[in-house]
């Protein structure tokens, strides 16, 4: 394939479907059908003459070409975006600071990309993050105290006036460090659990999704952060519900274990960002933070 017959839609397309290791979560982050998703990536396969993924069942995983082309295009698209910001002239614009909340299970490294680029992008924009339960969340935007947040559930259920809107979906799945690994052959078995700061707790909706209402489970300890619970499941404290693209290097290492239940039937769990306002009513660095969110 020649440069000047690579469609850059499909580029883009094959970025959100990298990161998402799903065709059904890139759809949905995209607005358009799983269908359309499948037909872009294969186009661009065919057109290249290798494979960028290898698919097992619904789950995809990144070839070796697939890892570096995601890589490039990465570059490429920060790189266009900040040429075309700065003939936007938009980096003399924006400047104040945004405060955003989320709870404390979600992801540092699912915004680590998307807050770098826009703090890179803007020097004058200044950046506060806090981890809240989704309760708290709910308060502190009626307060003031954030002006926007990211949420397992849409926080309009906790207040009338805030404007939820589904950002994507996180596919949860509960690993098991090797210890424990006869809990993955044994449904009944006590789970040992490591959870977080949050009602209601991860590991119910966890066993509600796989029809497992009567197993027990003993909460061994709460994390404050995805980060933290991470470490307790790491030593082989407990189990945890984290997101799958979080340890999939974990997983490809056999240094944590995916429970098999995910496998056959996967948790997706919608990411929703919350905000007293509509997007065009947030504050100039709000809706900064708001549009990189939603790349």
């Amino acid at each position: 394939m020649k440069l000047n017959d690579l469609d850059l839609n499909k580029l883009h397309v094959f970025r959100i479907v990298a990161e998402s290791a799903s065709m059904r979560e890139a759809a949905v982050r995209l607005l358009r059908t799983p269908s359309a998703i499948s037909q872009s990536v294969t186009t661009l396969e065919r057109g290249l003459g290798a494979k960028l993924f290898n698919r097992s069942g619904i789950r995809l995983e990144l070839t070796e070409l697939g890892r570096r082309l995601l890589r490039q295009v990465k570059s490429n698209e920060q790189g266009l975006h900040a040429i075309l910001d700065q003939v936007d002239g938009a980096t003399t614009k924006v400047r104040g600071r945004v405060s955003l909340g989320m709870p404390p299970g979600y992801p540092a490294v699912t915004l680590a990309e998307p807050l770098s680029a826009a703090l890179l992008r803007y020097p004058e924009l200044q950046l506060r993050l806090r981890f809240l339960s989704h309760a708290e969340l709910a308060e502190a935007l009626k307060s003031g105290q954030i002006e926007m947040a990211l949420s397992l559930q849409p926080l309009s259920i906790l207040n009338r006036r805030i404007k939820s809107s589904k950002l994507r979906e996180e596919n949860l799945i509960l690993v098991v460090p090797p210890r424990l690994r006869y809990l993955c052959e044994n449904a009944t078995a006590e789970l040992p659990v490591v959870d977080y700061h949050q009602k209601p707790m991860l590991i119910e909706s966890w066993l509600r999704h796989h029809r497992l209402r009567k197993a027990k489970f003993r909460v061994r300890a709460f994390g404050a952060t995805l980060e933290h619970v991470l470490q307790f499941v790491l030593r082989g404290v407990g189990c945890a519900v984290v997101p799958r693209h979080v340890v999939a290097n974990e997983l490809a290492r056999g240094t944590l274990l995916e429970h098999p239940l995910d496998k056959r039937r996967p948790l997706m769990v919608p990411v929703w960002i919350n905000s007293f306002h509509v997007a065009s009513k947030l504050s100039s660095a709000g809706k900064i933070l708001w549009n990189e969110l939603e790349r």
